[in-house]
Parts: structure tokens; sequence; C-alpha cells
């Protein structure tokens, strides 16, 4: 029996000597490295992770980086000196202080995995400026799920605005997933002469420049707003909003500070920890904001209708329609008007090609949810077409909402409209894709007496050389009209609704672009498409803005293509790899293929 256990316990020595004589001469080796072990809080710095013998791997996950803020920025296979490899590259921002551990990250090939060593870096705080400012305001605290509330954010500056090498802001509450982050009805416009980009959370933002006195002091301040809407219930501590600048420590002349204007999108357009401003003829600056809070309530269920689809806020509703005499299959266009709502960049339609009322009388088009913004509310167009000619009526539209001055659900309804339809003329395309249980009423009449009674005599029936000849001078003219009216539609189309005839042309103008030979080029030529796809601004469109008008429209795994291409377009910094060339087509094809799969999805201009 002892002699048994003694084997036993060999073979097991065996084994396990095997084991680690296998892992000791795997040939793939993984390893972690970045630039430096020093940062500053708030400075964007490389991780690089290289695996060696293998350039084939799962797709790659970051575990958790408490500390960090991070992005992936590219991850692909590579050779080195000959030998097979593949290289992740991550980009960090620390929000702490202090010394920081970067955890082990873990790469995955097959079944098997690999995990990098710990990184210890050290942290330090800027120089905390009381000469710069940053104040972000809430206009409330307390609020329901839901209910929209403005951020405004202000930074001042008693240094010279013009000299500042760059500047990075992060705001907690633009970058929680718990809230909608919509732009502002007030979004200045980037052709205003103190309009001016600036990178906030990563994203380019227009802002306003302007001057004001605090105290005894003067200030320059560069102020934007953001609509806030909260998705979820609780109570949220969003934290300090920061403020991380580089400013010289010589200023220009006289003569170079009045030569200096601000500009959108250029200024500030710089990458942040570069060459040009980590030296010894810069400091770095940091202010911090007071720290926000904010109270979210649900919503109350007593009293909520069943047709509630999220509003919060008082409206008011109009609705007209453009003509209510009309022929089966004819197209009615609804004017919905929702006003005087404090907050109309949140306004939607309900989905009426969803509704009862709606369908079984009328054709809807897909439910088109951009409307035309006004200072206190939004105007919809929806077309519909009734089915029957025993339609008398518009349904009534519903919008119903949560005020939330009296915390009562409310509605706010049309009047139903009265139309008068007949049978349609003639047989059209639209009444061969009707579909339901109604009948068709475009019949023909019949007549029992057939087709010859309808005739004087058979004489009727036979060719008449002179109507032959005539019907050519009556034919040739309208159809020379019909041509030209046609060639120059867009012409005319171009004065009297120049952001529909840009609409049109925007895929057009899109391809006839050159090759973007930069990230910035590429990044102009996109922001151009989609403001005149979407009547939108150009030059500071982020993915948040293109989620509400795009997602019914693209898959989620589409949309997060999207939003990858916008991102890493805003990092400018990333184009100095030795491959940034191979980097930028690939760019360059995944946006051409988001580009066409967006045409072919969205309904026409």
């Amino acid at each position: 029996m002892k002699n048994l256990f003694i084997i036993v316990l060999l073979l097991f020595s065996s084994l396990i000597q095997a084991e680690e004589t296998a892992v000791e001469s795997d040939p793939i080796k993984v390893h972690a490295t970045s630039s430096t072990n020093t940062y500053f809080l708030g400075e964007q710095f490389f991780l690089d992770i290289m695996l060696m013998g293998s350039d084939t791997v799962s797709p790659f996950e970051v575990n958790e980086l408490t500390s960090f803020q991070h992005t992936i920025i590219s991850q692909k296979p590579i050779q080195v000196q000959n030998e097979k490899a593949y290289h992740i590259r991550l980009a960090l921002l620390p929000i702490k202080s202090g010394e920081l551990t970067i955890p082990s990250q873990t790469v995955m090939i097959a079944d098997k995995s690999y995990e990098t060593q710990e990184l210890v870096i050290n942290v330090k705080r800027p120089e905390m400026s009381s000469e710069i400012k940053l104040d972000v305001q809430l206009s409330n605290t307390d609020v329901f799920v839901g209910e929209p509330i403005l951020a405004t954010v202000t930074w001042y500056t008693a240094l010279p605005l013009y000299a500042f090498k760059a500047v990075d802001i992060e705001i907690p509450v633009l970058q929680n997933a718990s809230f909608r982050v919509l732009n502002s009805k007030n979004e200045p416009n980037p052709n205003d002469k103190n309009a001016i980009g600036l990178p906030v959370s990563q994203n380019r933002i227009i802002a306003l420049r302007g001057s004001t006195k605090i105290g005894e002091k003067e200030y320059e301040f560069l102020r934007f707003q953001r609509v806030i809407i909260p998705l979820s219930a609780g109570s949220f501590e969003l934290g300090e909003a920061r403020l991380l600048s580089v400013f010289p420590n010589k200023l220009k002349t006289t003569q170079q500070q009045k030569r200096w204007r601000p500009t959108y999108p250029s200024f500030f357009n710089n990458n942040f920890f570069d060459n040009e401003v980590n030296n010894s003829d810069v400091k770095k600056l940091m202010c911090l904001s007071s720290e926000l809070s904010l109270k979210v309530k649900e919503l109350p269920s007593a009293g909520r209708p069943s047709d509630f689809y999220g509003l919060v806020g008082k409206v008011d509703l109009t609705v007209k329609a453009d003509k209510v005499v009309l022929e089966s299959g004819s197209p009615i266009k609804l004017e919905i008007d929702l006003a005087n709502h404090a907050f109309p960049e949140i306004l939607e339609l309900p989905q009426l090609d969803q509704q009862l009322p709606f369908t079984q009388n009328f054709k809807l088009l897909p439910n088109k949810r951009i409307g035309e913004l006004r200072q206190d509310g939004k105007k919809f167009e929806r077309t519909l077409r009734p089915i029957d000619t025993d339609v008398k009526t518009i349904p009534t539209i519903r919008i119903p909402y949560f005020d939330p001055s009296t915390q009562t659900y409310e509605v706010a309804q049309s009047e139903a409209i009265a139309i008068n339809v007949s049978a349609a003329s003639e047989l059209t395309a639209f009444d061969a894709i009707i579909q339901g249980p109604n009948k068709l009423k475009n019949h023909l009449e019949e007549n029992p007496d057939g087709i010859r009674h309808n005739n004087l005599s058979n004489s009727i029936l036979k060719n008449d050389p002179l109507v032959s000849s005539w019907i050519w001078a009556f034919l040739i003219p309208p159809a020379l009209f019909l041509i030209f009216y046609q060639a120059t539609a867009y012409s005319r189309l171009l004065i009297t609704n120049p952001a529909r005839a840009h609409a049109i042309r925007s895929y057009r103008n899109f391809k006839s672009k050159a090759k973007a030979k930069s990230n910035d080029e590429l990044n102009r030529q996109l922001q151009d498409y989609f403001a005149q796809r979407l009547q939108l601004t150009s030059g500071a469109i982020i993915s948040s803005d293109l989620k509400e008008l795009l997602s019914s429209h693209i898959s989620p795994e589409d949309f997060q293509e999207l939003s990858t291409i916008l991102d890493s377009l805003k990092i400018q910094r990333f184009a100095k790899d030795h491959d940034s060339n191979i980097e930028l087509d690939q760019l360059i094809q995944r946006s051409q293929r988001i580009i066409r799969l967006i045409e072919r999805r969205l309904p026409n201009a």
C-alpha cells in the first residue's frame, strides 16, 4: 500500500513538471508598457499591449480600470522582425492623483488566456490656479425621470485667453449613462465671430466667448449649454467638473495679442500633452467646479395614460391638414405643431403608425421624428393616405404628458378633422399596394350593355389619320415642358427649400470629395455629410447627436461602429504613429461603408 502511494505521488509530480515545462516552452509571450511612469491628473497617455508569437486573438475586452477613463484605440496584427505579433493600444486618462495601479489585462487566444503584468504609475496634480474658474450650473436639482434640465458650463479666465496652449474639460454629468444629453436650442452659430471650439469630455463643443467683471476683476469667459434628461431614478453625486490647461510662462507681445482672433473649430485643436507644450516654457494649470448632485424621482403610476410615451412638461398641440376634399389614395399632409414647452429640444411625436385609428383607415410612412425646432416648440409633418371612400375623419392625435408643476398627467389633444373622400378616377400604384381587410373602392363601373353601347357607330373604331397627325402636336410641347421641369427641379428646390436640397445631394457631395489625407479632413467630410443630410450644425456633431436620428434606422452594432469612427477622429495625436496611413485608410473604408448603409436605410430627404 505504501509503495502504491509513492508511485501515485511520483506520477502526480511528473505531471506537474510536464505542465510547467509546457508553460515555459509556450512560444506566445505578452507584456504591457506605457511611455513613462509619471503623469499629470487628466493627462491622457497610451498603454501598449504586445503579444508575440501569434497574430490572431479573440476580441479584446478591457479589464476593470476604476481609476482611469479608457478608450481602445487600435488592435491589429503586425510583424516584428519576421515574427507574428499582435498590438493593442489603449488611451488612458487618470481621474485620481497619487500612486495608481494599472491592473493586469487578459488577452485570449482560442480558449487560452494570457495575462499582462501590472503597472504602477505616479499621477501628479497640476498647479491649482485662482486665475481660472470653472462653473457648472443645473437649472434644477430635484426632478422626475424624463424631466429635462439645463446645464450651463462657463470657463472664466483672468489670464488672457489667446495665450492658452491647450485646454481640456471633463464634465461628469455629460458622460454618465444615466442621462441623455441633447444640444440646446440656443446652440451658437459656428459662423458667429465669438464662436470657438472647446474640447469637452473628449468631444468638440461650440462655446461663445464673452467678458464680465467678478468683484473688481475682469474675466474673459467661454460658455455653452446642454439639455440633460435623467433616464432613471436615484440620488446622483456627480462630483466635480475639471478643467486642465497649459499656459506659457512668458506671454506674447501686445502686438501678437491684437492679431489673435478666436476661430471655430481650429483654436484649441491641438494635442494636449505633446512636445510643443510639454516643456519648461509652460506650466499646467487646473481648476475644479463645485460638486454637483441631483435627485431624480420616479414618475407616479397613478393616473398615467395607457399611451403615455415619456414626455415631461406641459405642451400645446395644434394639427392642420392641407386638404379635406380628396380622392381615395391621395396624400394628406398633416402639420403637427407642439408649442409652449420649456425644452422644445426633447419633443417627439407618438408612433402614429402603430395606433389603430390611423392604421385601419390610412396608409402612413414610417414615423419621422425629426421636426423643425423653434424657440418654444417643434413643428412636424406627417403624410397619410386614406385607403377607403368611407373614411370620414382624420382621428384625434393625443400627446399625453406629465406636468411636474402640478405632478399630474395631462393630455394635449387635437380635434378630429372631417374629410370627404371620393373614389379615385383612375387606378394608381398606391391602390395596388393597399393591404388589410378594407375593400378597394376604385372599381370600374360595370356596363351591362357592353362597350359597343357607348359608341355611336362602328366607324368610330377606325383609325383617323388626321387625329394621329395632330396628337403629336399636342403631346410634344407638354413633353418638352416636363423634361425642362424635371431638369430644373433641383435648382428650384435649392431656392425654395435649401435645407432639403442639401439633404438630397449630401451623399453625392460626400462621394465626390477627394480621398482624405488626414483624420481632420475625413472628420470634416463626415461632419459636412451629416450636417447636410440631417440638417445639423457642421463641425460639432457627435455620436450622441446622431443616436436619436439614426437608431431607428440602423442596428445598434452599426451605430456603435459609427460612434467608434467619430470618436477615433477626435483624437488627433494618434495619427502620429508610424502606421497612421494604414489606420486612416481603414477609417475611410469603414466610414464609406457606414454612410452607404445609412443612405439605404434612411427615408428619402
